[in-house]
């Protein structure tokens, strides 16, 4: 028969410890003999062999948190070795006997050969390789003596394994920050609450270990820096140092897989593992699950407590609950804010005092009171377009107060409610009417605000600067040859009110007309266009005048019409 590999056995002192022991018969010629060895304990293990020993066995270590043993498997592991004969391999029933030879040269030393044929087993009698045995393993062998203490085996099966772990489960630990020198370890503490789960003997509540007691002679937290936030109550916290192996199953909140890199400082933790030493302050992971992953804006919750702490430079402040937390709330008073307050107003000074109410909350499109952000330009002669940069300004409906005349521009459009445009005004009308006086406004500064259905806006300053004289600019016109499309433009600058402008002497060549410019909003101060199909070629001179309120400009210019050449048929 060919043997695989070989299991050695070593029984140290068994014999003369049996003998004095207990009551056995011995066989005369155990050659060809069926054996039961129960509670051996391996010595060795390799791929030929693997030697067990023959000896008391040393009382099972029971202190190491790690490890669970079971009561139905602590009597086994402290039996002392035995031998018997069995009639065959699957026998139940056995006779207690001396046990046959060791090796002449190792004395009581065993080794075991296996064969196709021979079964390794685990202790919940699944099937085993021989990978899971190793020196230390409590083994009971079924098998046919050989000879000088070789047994062929036929069944081996190792009753210390598989290991049973006593597994803890901790919720809602907060991550302080990585350990020191450990990258895959994180220094974590839990509020008091509910205890942890033991799922030693059942799943049952039980009071969680104190762990660390302090941070400060703890290596694993050299680098930790507690924030104020937590600094009041983590020394009655209870800490740990979590480890993660390559083994750990990362979660989330989802119970979906999860990266170690994405746990953080802050993220609440629930973990299911073991502690590694008896002081319980160093817990190996099994499963880590990141109850604050993956990250979701939250809801708002209300929370009462005491305001413990102002902090003048961001205007936050600290607020002590009934559990001891310390939340730092941020500055609700921000710039565009909608505020709702009940008090009592002082209508002397506008003071408002007695605050019993306060509400805050971000701006809508149905109470966002228009604010002024930014004039561009913030000067500028008349005719100059401005646009105003801000918020609050509704579709539709916004009118400018200008120089203490309400609705001096009304009905100005913005589509996306941050922003205006209009034409700075020679002089203001109340609804921007005309029955007023045309008294143009005077150089120098004048008050700006904004009003619309949700309110009146901030008051800001504009500055209406000189306007350079009313002249037109044009130097020339171009010639034109004749049934040739003609279109030029005159162009002028300064002026306080629209332009007029109109042909005062002379005449256009024949087939082309001034056109008055077309504007959408006063003052229109825009180019007049000379456009036609001249039908008669010549020379063809004409006065150009401008008016503009009280001034008025003019220009001589010409155009010259060119013959056409024959075209042919």
């Amino acid at each position: 028969m060919k043997i695989q590999s070989l299991l050695s056995i070593i029984f140290i002192g068994a014999v003369a410890f049996l003998s004095a022991h207990a009551q056995q018969t011995t066989v005369a010629s155990p050659t060809g003999q069926l054996f039961e060895f129960s509670n051996f304990i391996v010595e060795q293990v390799s791929p030929a062999e693997i030697s067990f020993s023959f000896k008391n066995p040393p009382p099972v270590d029971t202190s190491n948190p790690a490890l669970r043993i079971s009561p139905k498997v602590l009597p086994l592991l402290s039996q002392i070795p035995a031998c018997a004969s069995i009639a065959s391999q699957g026998a139940k029933k056995t006779s207690p006997v001396n046990c046959p030879p060791a090796s002449p040269a190792t004395p009581n030393l065993y080794r075991v050969k296996i064969v196709p044929e021979t079964k390794l087993s685990l202790r919940d009698s699944t099937a085993g390789t021989l990978a899971q045995f190793s020196a230390g393993d409590h083994v009971t062998v079924r098998g046919v003596y050989v000879d000088d203490g070789v047994v062929r085996g036929l069944s081996i099966k190792n009753i210390s394994k598989p290991v049973e772990k006593n597994y803890v489960q901790i919720n809602n630990v907060e991550v302080l920050g990585a350990s020191a020198g450990n990258p895959n370890a994180f220094i974590v503490f839990r509020r008091t609450g509910d205890g942890c789960l033991s799922f030693a003997d059942g799943k049952k509540t039980i009071s969680c270990p104190v762990g660390i007691k302090s941070l400060a002679g703890y290596s694993g937290a050299s680098k930790i820096v507690v924030t104020d936030r937590v600094k009041s109550y983590l020394d009655f916290a209870e800490k740990y140092e979590v480890r993660l192996t390559g083994t750990t199953s990362v979660l989330d909140r989802n119970r979906k897989t999860a990266n170690a890199s994405d746990i953080s400082a802050g993220d609440k933790l629930n973990v299911y593992g073991v502690f590694l030493n008896n002081e319980q302050t160093l817990f190996e992971a099994e499963i880590v699950r990141d109850l604050s992953l993956p990250y979701m804006k939250p809801a708002a919750e209300r929370y009462t407590g005491t305001i413990v702490q102002l902090n003048a430079g961001d205007g936050s402040f600290v607020l002590r609950t009934r559990d001891g937390r310390l939340l730092t709330a941020k500055n609700p008073f921000q710039t565009n804010s909608f505020v709702s307050i009940k008090g009592l107003l002082d209508e002397k000074t506008d003071v408002v005092s007695g605050l019993s109410e306060i509400t805050v909350r971000d701006l809508t499109d149905a109470d966002a009171v228009p604010v002024i952000a930014e004039l561009r330009p913030g000067s500028g002669p008349i005719g100059t377009r401005v646009t105003i940069m801000g918020s609050g300004f509704t579709r539709t409906g916004n009118s400018i107060n200008f120089a203490g005349v309400r609705n001096a521009i009304p009905n100005l459009p913005s589509p996306d409610g941050k922003s205006l445009s209009f034409v700075m005004p020679a002089y203001a009308c109340p609804g921007g009417g005309r029955a007023c006086s045309n008294t143009p406004f005077p150089n120098g500064s004048y008050e700006l605000s904004v009003t619309n259905a949700n309110g009146t806006s901030d008051v800001v300053k504009i500055a209406i600067e000189p306007l350079p004289p009313l002249g037109i600019t044009t130097a020339s016109l171009p010639q034109v040859v004749e049934q040739d499309r003609y279109s030029t433009m005159i162009e002028a600058r300064g002026g306080i009110d629209s332009y007029a402008w109109s042909i005062s002497s002379g005449a256009l060549p024949p087939g082309l007309t001034l056109n008055q410019p077309v504007c959408v909003a006063a003052p229109c101060r825009i180019p007049v266009t000379i456009t036609g199909i001249p039908s008669v070629a010549g020379t063809y001179t004409f006065t150009v005048t401008l008016q503009s309120a009280q001034e008025k400009v003019s220009k001589e210019f010409s155009i010259v019409v060119v013959m056409a050449l024959s075209r042919g048929y």
